[in-house]
């Protein structure tokens, strides 16, 4: 005789209908709430989006530190990537030193020493090694680097300190001098400079630059006008 095996039967429970319609009732607030903060963050195309204040400069946080060199690779280079060791002197450290000569701002600089000969010539030591013949002007080799170059057309100084191939291809272990002169701005700005000293130190220079048409700054070229001699303060 086969047994009689007899499932037993669980009965299945069931929530009650108020707490099943509270549930349902629940997440369809959740999802309406959801998606009235999707539709709320999306601005209209009338409105009108209200952003953080900013400010923004055009004036340099250090005026002694310059962001770029042209010493490196002929063109403007961030001084961050360029492999070789750059110092370069603002126009804002020769306007605060008054310098009669090169030298006067450039001793300021790590590893530069005055050269021999006559003191105010501009023969200058660098690492070691006497700069003869090694100095450039806009890039350009200059012959006879012992006669001094006027400040007041001079925007910034760059001391390239090693072996530079742009520079001073035929070798200079020390380093190179590169003179970078002033160039004709688009906005107006004139300035008047007085020098009074001792041993014929008596100066004046002019210094006027901006746009040939002032109402149209950008349409026709700046043009810069330079002036500085001690003769001019008799």
């Amino acid at each position: 005789m086969n047994p009689t095996h007899h499932a037993a039967t669980h009965p299945r429970r069931l929530a009650p209908t108020g707490l099943r319609a509270a549930l349902c009732s629940l997440a369809f607030a959740s999802f309406a709430s959801f998606a009235s903060a999707q539709t709320s963050s999306t601005p209209a195309d009338d409105e009108v989006v209200q952003l953080p204040e900013f400010t923004v400069s055009d004036s340099a946080v250090d005026r002694y530190r310059a962001a770029d060199a042209i010493s490196a690779v002929r063109v403007r280079a961030p001084l961050l990537e360029t492999p070789s060791s750059i110092t370069v002197l603002t126009r804002e450290i020769m306007d605060d030193l008054s310098p009669t000569r090169i030298f006067d701002v450039a001793r300021f600089a790590a590893g530069v020493q005055e050269g021999r000969g006559i003191q105010f010539q501009d023969r200058m030591i660098i690492r070691g090694f006497e700069v003869t013949g090694q100095r450039t002007v806009d890039n350009f080799l200059q012959p006879g680097d012992a006669d001094n170059i006027n400040e007041t057309f001079i925007d910034r100084i760059e001391i390239a300190k090693g072996p530079n191939a742009i520079l001073a291809p035929a070798g200079a272990p020390g380093g190179s001098l590169n003179v970078i002169t002033k160039s004709p701005l688009y906005r107006t700005q004139r300035s008047v400079t007085a020098l009074v000293g001792l041993y014929d130190a008596q100066q004046l220079s002019f210094d006027m630059t901006g746009a040939l048409s002032a109402n149209s700054p950008l349409g026709l070229p700046p043009h810069r006008f330079l002036a500085g001699h001690p003769s001019l303060l008799g």
